[in-house]
């Protein structure tokens, strides 16, 4: 009985963790200006980030294709790692948003991506 019990608590004990992993984190005051959806034409990227922290991810280069939709779970700098349940992946931010010719543009991934005001809701 012992031992059903403190397997029971163990696994409560990882859900807990696994639910924790799943929220991530909301994007933080000092970050507002990665909130949007950007895009880059060729490579074909998406990149949208919500004010909550869920991102999503699309990236397509010929028969070349990957995506992902998950929380951020952190900020490291101006980089950024998305993820849930100990899978994650990191966006690799050499210059964050900044403005150019009147459009914001992001440099992820050593790809510029800019920021559009709506896109296609299939995304």
């Amino acid at each position: 009985m012992q031992k059903l019990i403190t397997i029971g608590l163990l696994s409560l004990g990882l859900i807990l963790i696994a639910c924790k992993n799943l929220k991530g984190i909301e994007v933080p005051s000092d970050k507002t200006n990665y909130i949007g959806t950007w895009i880059c034409q060729d490579p074909e990227i998406v990149l949208s980030i919500k004010k909550n922290g869920s991102v999503k991810y699309s990236f397509k280069d010929g028969s070349l294709s990957k995506s992902i939709e998950a929380p951020i779970q952190q900020f490291d700098s101006n980089d950024f790692v998305v993820g849930a349940l100990g899978i994650t992946t990191k966006f690799k931010v050499s210059k964050p948003p900044y403005q150019e010719n009147g459009k914001w543009k992001i440099v992820v991934d050593e790809r510029t991506l800019t920021k559009v005001e709506k896109v296609n809701e299939d995304f």
